[in-house]
């Protein structure tokens, strides 16, 4: 059986029109989605300072930076790191302020210490449940917007090829569904196009953080 999402979390994601599928437990930990965390800092109208650099060693792919965020009159801090010891991909700059932005947008909300970004470890990105199961739980999004948003979601997770998934988001009939979606569905069909694309993309092709 599934463990409830702690109220605490749920009450937060909540307060910014998110229900608890943007959340998921990973083994006894809570892991948000970073779009999510993305979203949210849009929402509460959070502001990033420029990062400041800890370290920076391109060749040996670690990177350590400091971000400063201000959601109101609050302010909080955090560092995100990036080394071949916790990061597969090839791009460490990147990976560190995702990591940093996401801790610090837990902390402004009050989360930090309850759960964490999916993109803090390679096991929580893992462990995410399919696109299709996540929804919004926004007052102004109808259910007929969902049942859209599932069924585009469905056409994206058959298609069996790069090509096929390319003449998928060509499709006139798609791209005007895609449109009709309030920009929250249609950041999670852009996320689930993303994620397939990863899957169906060569092993030896690298990818962006």
């Amino acid at each position: 059986m599934a463990r409830k999402l702690d109220p605490v979390i749920a009450d937060a994601l909540k307060s910014f029109g998110f229900g608890p599928d943007a959340a998921w437990d990973c083994h006894g930990t809570w892991v948000v989605y970073h779009r999510v965390l993305e979203q949210i800092a849009a929402k509460g109208g959070i502001r990033f300072e420029p990062p400041m650099p800890l370290e920076t060693n391109g060749a040996a792919k670690s990177v350590a930076i400091c971000v400063t965020g201000h959601m109101g009159d609050k302010a909080e801090w955090s560092i995100g790191e990036a080394s071949p010891a916790n990061n597969k991909n090839g791009y460490p700059y990147a990976m560190a302020e995702k990591r940093a932005k996401d801790r610090v947008i837990l902390k402004l909300i009050g989360l930090h210490g309850l759960a964490y970004s999916e993109d803090e470890a390679d096991d929580f990105k893992g462990s995410a449940p399919a696109p299709s199961q996540i929804e919004t739980h926004e007052p102004s999004v109808s259910r007929a917007q969902q049942e859209d948003a599932r069924r585009l979601i469905t056409a994206v997770n058959q298609c069996e090829s790069l090509n096929d998934l390319d003449a998928l988001a060509r499709q006139p009939e798609f791209k005007g569904a895609l449109k009709a979606l309030p920009p929250t569905l249609a950041d999670q069909i852009s996320a689930a196009g993303a994620a397939k694309r990863r899957v169906l993309t060569p092993a030896n092709v690298t990818m962006a953080g």
